[in-house]
């Protein structure tokens, strides 16, 4: 309201029909007025831009390479971050600088042949040479065509590897980007593990990307554990169900046999008990009688029990045998 009172004591009507008009009008009105510059104008209409900022960038930085294997890492991918590197912002000198810090061992004994000026087109030549892959691009594609999911290997795991591989083939021997999806898909899914690879096929019909066939094949794996960790749970109760059932069916057989066992010596107790008997009478008359024989004197004149040589009365023949040992025949007087 301050504003359109003052619009009305100086008579002035300004043109509002839009923002932008309403702004050159204020800039017009401003510069007609003596005294007042358009750059004067400018700076009271336009905002104060802040202060530019200064960013201190820090010196670029890479993987450790000493060329032996050992906790850093291979040459290939440190190649790949040197390359990287050089398509960023940086001086030459900064590059060579993080060159320099990430050569350990034998590597940076190499680089420090070359000297401290050399390039680093030359320095990458050099261990190109000594680092380099080597293998014919025939035997990196054996191996590749040749190589086979392992039994502890994952399916990402497993497409990584094939990638590499044909990563390898191609600094020799650069295969076009359709060849190597069809190449990538190809041996990726013939070299799955059995299960994995039975459950697949329609997926290997219908996918013909190798990412997409990657991701699809992933989600299968992950149902496929989570399946064995949900039995894997219940195997633990079943087998205890089971072998209780089994120690009482062993428990049952035992018991049964052992009443076999019990029957069969009552049978054969009793079947000879009757023969027992008569034998064991027949031996205790035995026993007796030469129990009884042994207490009685012998004589040893006729060698009869019950008297003694001295009160034999027992007539002997000439042969020293008593007469009553020679019974008289049927036909005798």
């Amino acid at each position: 309201m301050n504003i359109v009172a003052a619009f009305k004591q100086m008579r002035v009507r300004p043109e509002a029909s839009s923002v932008e008009q309403t702004v050159s009008w204020f800039r017009s009105h401003m510069t007609s007025q003596p005294g007042v510059s358009e750059a004067d104008t400018c700076r009271k209409t336009t905002k104060k831009e802040p202060h530019s900022r200064f960013l201190v960038t820090q010196p670029p930085r890479l993987p450790i390479f000493s060329g032996d294997g050992k906790g850093d890492v291979t040459y290939d991918l440190w190649r790949y971050e040197v390359e990287s590197l050089q398509k960023e912002e940086f001086t030459p000198e900064q590059i060579s600088a993080a060159v320099r810090r990430s050569l350990r061992g034998e590597a940076s004994r190499i680089a420090m042949r070359l000297g401290s000026g050399t390039a680093i087109e030359d320095l990458l030549q050099k261990m190109e040479s000594i680092y380099g892959i080597v293998d014919k691009p025939e035997s990196v594609l054996a191996a590749f065509y040749s190589a086979r999911q392992g039994k502890e290997e994952d399916v990402t795991t497993w497409g990584c590897r094939l990638e590499d591989l044909i990563s390898k083939a191609c600094q020799t021997h650069p295969f076009p980007t359709m060849e190597q999806n069809n190449m990538l898909r190809e041996v990726f899914w013939s070299g799955l593990k059995g299960a994995l690879k039975d459950t697949t096929g329609y997926l290997y019909e219908t996918i013909k990307d190798f990412d997409r066939l990657r991701v699809a094949i992933r989600r299968v794996e992950k149902d496929q554990e989570k399946r064995r960790a949900e039995t894997a749970k219940i195997t633990p109760a079943k087998a205890a169900i089971d072998q209780k059932c089994h120690f009482e069916e062993l428990k049952g057989m035992i018991n049964q046999l052992a009443g076999e066992v019990e029957r069969l010596r009552d049978t054969k107790v009793q079947a000879p008990a009757q023969g027992h008997d008569r034998t064991n009478r027949c031996t205790e008359k035995t026993v007796r009688k030469d129990v009884d024989q042994k207490d009685e004197p012998i004589c040893r004149r006729c060698n009869q029990p019950g008297h003694l040589r001295i009160g034999c009365k027992v007539r002997m023949d000439h042969s020293k045998h008593h007469l009553n040992a020679k019974k008289p025949s049927s036909g005798g007087r």
